[in-house]
């Protein structure tokens, strides 16, 4: 497998809540779990809604890390940048970077398609689906309903022909969505049903 690129990388750990894992340990190098990246190398985020340059490394681990004080206080983010010496995340950048890092959406106009060397769509599907099926079970809902998108979309995708058309995997797709926020609803239902029932007990005792 080709080694993944360092923003596909970092997005990772974002997505898995490992960013505590993401080290800076100088303005040379960057440790993203066990590989180790430049700070200055070129990521495939680019500023200007996609005209601009590439970002490097470093500015983009640093904006995900401080990004509350980003969002709350540019002037301090800006003022920690200058002192450091860090390249700024702008902050019109702010949102879609944001977004992107944290899985909540695939696609933007700064991101350059082209320098992203994420691991295989074989690697990744081997990764969910041979997790512990207790352990993807007691995740909270949200990371379930995001794990099984991720999954249909890459089957999905695996089945692309340049001639055949697999236009109903999208429509399977819609549906288990609906399935899946339907148990959701089940379930908090059921929890609502059981709270109550163990306070009606805890009264007539």
């Amino acid at each position: 497998m080709s080694r993944v690129d360092p923003l596909s990388a970092l997005r990772k750990f974002v997505i898995d809540g490992r960013l505590a894992e993401v080290k800076i340990e100088s303005n040379r190098t960057i440790k993203i779990g066990d590989a180790t990246y430049g700070a200055k190398d070129k990521t495939a985020w680019r500023g200007r809604k996609g005209k601009g340059r590439h970002r490097d490394l470093l500015s983009i681990v640093f904006f995900i890390q401080n990004v509350e004080l980003a969002t709350k206080s540019y002037g301090k983010y800006q003022k920690l940048c200058t002192e450091k010496k860090i390249n700024r995340v702008v902050r019109l950048e702010f949102g879609k970077l944001r977004e992107y890092l944290e899985g909540r959406i695939d696609k933007a106009t700064e991101l350059d398609e082209s320098k992203l060397i994420g691991e295989s769509t074989d690697e990744r599907l081997q990764d969910d689906e041979g997790k512990d099926a207790v352990a993807i079970e007691n995740e909270p809902m949200g990371v379930q309903i995001m794990r099984q998108e991720r999954l249909i979309t890459d089957r999905n995708s695996m089945l692309s022909h340049p001639i055949k058309s697999f236009a109903n995997v999208g429509e399977m797709f819609k549906k288990i969505k609906e399935e899946i926020n339907v148990r959701w609803e089940r379930e908090q239902k059921e929890k609502q049903r059981k709270k109550r029932q163990g306070g009606g007990k805890m009264k007539r005792g």
